[in-house]
C-alpha cells in the first residue's frame, strides 16, 4: 500500500496501521480486490464513480470501503484524497480485534453505510428528475444540495456569504448550509458567491475545510466563474450549481 507507515499486529499502536496520502492519491480504484477498511484520522476523501464524479466526501471519524469486510470482490467506487489525508487502514482481523475492544466502531460503520446508500438513493432521484425534466438545468441560478435536492436561490443575492448559523452571535448566512453539515466542516463565513448580470463566480473566504470546485481546491480568495452543473463543494457539503443562463456563457 503506498504511503503505509508499517504494519503490524499491535492494536494498541493506531500509528502501525496508518497511511498517509497526499492529495490527489488514489487510496484505491474502482475495479481493484478489496481486503481492508479504512478510517478516516485527519483530512477528506472523495469516493468516485465512473469518470471521476465525486459520489460523496467522507470526513475525519468517517469509514469507508468496508464491503471489503465482507465479501472478496472488486471496489465498486474510487477513492481518492481529496486534502492531506490520515488514515487507518485495517484487514478482517484486525478489524474484528478493534470491535472486540471498541464496539461503537462497528456501530460507526453501519451508520456510514446508511449514509452511503441514501446518498446513492438520493442522486439516482436527482438524475431521474434532471432525465425527465429537459428544463431543469436552465432558469434562475441556485445551488442543489447533491444528498437531497434541497435548493437554494441565488437570483435575488448580488453577494451572498455561504456558511454555516451561529446562534451565539446572531448570525445566519444568506446561503445556509448547517444542516447539511453534520460533521461540522463549514465556517461561519465559508465561501462567497457573487452575480454580475448573468454570470456567477464563488469565492473562497478561508473557510478551515476548504472551496471545492469539480474536485479542485480554492486558493485563498481564488475565484471563478460557475456553469451549468458545476459540482461546488463547502467542506464536505457537496452542491450542484444549477441555473445558467439559458444562451450560455461564453
Amino acid at each position: 500500500m503506498a504511503g503505509t507507515d508499517a504494519a503490524g499486529p499491535d492494536l494498541d499502536d493506531l500509528g502501525r496501521f496508518t497511511t498517509t496520502l497526499a492529495a490527489g492519491e488514489f487510496v484505491f480504484r474502482e475495479g481493484d480486490t478489496g481486503t481492508d477498511v479504512c478510517i478516516v484520522r485527519d483530512g477528506h476523501v472523495d469516493l468516485l464513480a465512473a469518470g471521476d464524479r465525486v459520489l460523496t466526501t467522507i470526513g475525519s471519524g468517517g469509514i469507508f470501503g468496508e464491503s471489503a469486510l465482507f465479501e472478496d470482490g472488486p471496489r465498486d467506487v474510487s477513492a481518492r484524497a481529496a486534502t492531506e489525508v490520515r488514515l487507518i487502514r485495517l484487514d478482517r482481523a484486525a478489524f474484528d480485534r478493534v470491535v472486540a475492544e471498541a464496539p461503537q466502531v462497528a456501530v460507526a460503520m453501519l451508520q456510514q453505510t446508511a449514509r452511503h446508500l441514501a446518498t446513492l438513493r438520493a442522486q439516482s432521484r436527482t438524475t431521474a428528475d434532471r432525465e425527465g425534466d429537459p428544463v431543469a438545468a436552465g432558469g434562475d441560478p441556485r445551488l442543489v444540495a447533491a444528498e437531497t435536492g434541497e435548493e437554494f436561490p441565488i437570483a435575488d443575492l448580488d453577494a451572498a456569504i455561504v456558511g454555516r448559523r451561529d446562534a451565539s452571535a446572531g448570525f445566519v448566512p444568506a446561503i445556509d448550509l448547517t444542516a447539511l453539515d453534520g460533521q461540522r466542516t463549514l465556517s461561519r463565513q465559508h465561501a462567497t458567491l457573487a452575480r454580475r448580470g448573468d454570470r456567477v463566480f464563488v469565492r473562497e473566504a478561508r473557510g478551515r475545510n476548504g472551496t471545492f470546485v469539480n474536485g479542485s481546491r480554492l486558493a485563498a480568495d481564488d475565484e471563478i466563474e460557475l456553469r451549468d452543473g458545476d459540482q461546488v463543494q463547502f467542506g464536505v457539503v457537496r452542491t450542484v450549481y444549477r441555473g445558467a443562463p439559458r444562451g450560455g456563457l461564453a
